[in-house]
């Protein structure tokens, strides 16, 4: 410890045993999700009514968020172009090709219950997820627990105690210090949150 008892001194050999591999565990596990991941995914081929349908619906969902800050007169001849009461409007054609479906038959019972393999791949993708987290978890909680990276740089309430500091049980610890298992944990949870978005 140093001179001032709110201090400890971190020893620079921490960055090379356990900075580094800790970024080398995520930067690899990234890696066997993204592979995972593709490996998991189906390889049907979409039909192109549906990719057509699709794309109308994102254009049509990117007009409606975007309504408000188009001029009114640029607003209704958009409007008028995708609802045209004739039957060369997009939406019109895709409602023409939903009716008649492919070989005659609707298409009106698109979804998961329709469709259970679509949900089931879903599943499988998140149940991959779910069991890399666990054992990249429990691979740095057996290693890595005990260790203190860091000093936050702003003081903290007590309450930060038990998100910041796992894996090291010391009550007299101040609550500024990071333990290497919650540095972990932190950084897992953003890098999982640019992801969903």
């Amino acid at each position: 410890m140093s001179t001032d008892s709110n201090l400890l001194l971190l020893s620079p050999s921490i960055r090379d045993w356990v900075v580094f591999p800790l970024l080398i565990i995520t930067f690899l596990t990234g890696l066997l999700r993204t592979v995972t991941s593709t490996l998991l995914r189906s390889s049907k081929k979409i039909p192109p009514g549906d990719r057509q349908i699709r794309g109308v619906l994102a254009r049509c969902g990117r007009l409606r968020a975007a309504g408000g800050f188009l001029a009114k007169d640029r607003w209704e001849s958009r409007r008028r172009y995708w609802t045209s009461s004739d039957q060369e409007g997009p939406l019109r054609q895709g409602s023409k090709y939903l009716k008649e479906g492919e070989g005659g038959k609707g298409k009106a019972a698109a979804g998961p219950m329709a469709n259970p393999a679509g949900a089931m791949e879903g599943m499988m993708g998140n149940a991959s997820f779910m069991v890399q987290n666990m054992v990249m978890m429990q691979t740095i909680q057996h290693f890595f627990s005990g260790f203190v990276l860091l000093k936050v740089p702003f003081p903290l309430t007590k309450g930060f105690k038990g998100m910041f500091q796992r894996g090291v049980d010391l009550p007299t610890l101040d609550v500024s210090y990071v333990s290497s298992v919650s540095w972990r944990r932190a950084s897992w949870g953003t890098a999982r949150g640019r992801r969903r978005r």
